[in-house]
């Protein structure tokens, strides 16, 4: 009896030494793939960024916004609709908590005008707007992410090849120098342009832009984000873009590229908008 509880014993710590052995020696879970990444030409990246016909004519969306000054430590936030087409026409309208008409904001050709209910004010101006200052996004900034660019007459594009992304430099030419104006980072893994960077005429950094969510509407070849976020670094300001039901190259309504002043508003240059 005593020989047969030794034996059982014995069985059991080997029996549990096995079942440690095998935890021990238990092959380990095989590597991840490696990412997949694509492979592009210059043209082809350029094409990205101009898809031409087979790009986006027209966009609406709603739209949630945040802007944040690191400067001052402020902070807000405002919603509303947008609608864009080419070349570069942008409607926007705005609205936030106790402000249900905060702003309409119209970019079409070189004219801008931005009517403020809150001031009974058309603010105007001729020409780009840089008017991320005011809160707003740079129309054609923002425009061309979605409705795409014309290719700039004379510019030099270079491309840089990294194992994850593709980089390519736009620079303006003229009076035998180059001038850098754009920097694109392409992410190899779908070949979406992930960031944008602009430069002044000194080559000094003006505006970072990062896009995210990017998806391909049906008919068309082009990548369009559902967010992004326009960067000011010199003034440590930002504002970030969330949009919400999409429509691409579906008609838009008569009229939505034209915005008339209101009976008895001001209209005032744009320099003289209280940022």
């Amino acid at each position: 009896m005593k020989r047969t509880l030794r034996r059982m014993a014995a069985w059991g710590l080997l029996s549990a030494a096995a079942a440690q052995g095998c935890a021990v020696l238990r092959p380990p879970p095989p590597p991840a793939a490696p990412p997949s990444y694509r492979s592009a030409s210059l043209d082809e990246l350029l094409r990205v960024l101009s898809p031409g016909e087979g790009g986006v004519a027209t966009v609406q969306a709603s739209y949630s916004a945040r802007l944040r000054d690191r400067q001052k430590g402020a902070a807000r936030s405002f919603s509303g609709m947008l609608a864009m087409g080419r070349p570069g026409s942008l409607r926007m309208r705005g609205s936030a908590a106790m402000l249900p008409n905060l702003f309409d904001l119209l970019v079409d050709g070189d004219r801008t005008a931005l009517h403020v209910p809150r001031d009974n004010a058309v603010y105007e101006a001729r020409g780009e707007a840089a008017l991320l200052r005011h809160g707003l996004p740079d129309p054609r900034i923002l425009t061309s992410l979605f409705v795409g660019r014309a290719a700039t007459d004379g510019a030099l594009h270079l491309l840089e090849t990294l194992p994850s992304s593709y980089i390519v430099y736009e620079a303006a030419t003229g009076r035998g120098k180059a001038r850098l104006v754009r920097k694109v980072v392409f992410d190899r893994a779908d070949l979406s342009p992930v960031r944008l960077e602009y430069f002044d005429d000194a080559g000094m950094l003006l505006r970072t832009v990062h896009c995210a969510g990017f998806f391909t509407p049906p008919g068309t070849t082009a990548a369009v984000p559902r967010e992004v976020r326009i960067e000011e670094p010199s003034a440590g300001r930002s504002l970030t873009l969330r949009l919400t039901d999409l429509r691409v190259n579906t008609p838009l309504n008569p009229g939505i590229f034209s915005l008339e002043s209101p009976p008895g508003a001001r209209r005032l240059p744009l320099e003289e908008l209280r940022t």
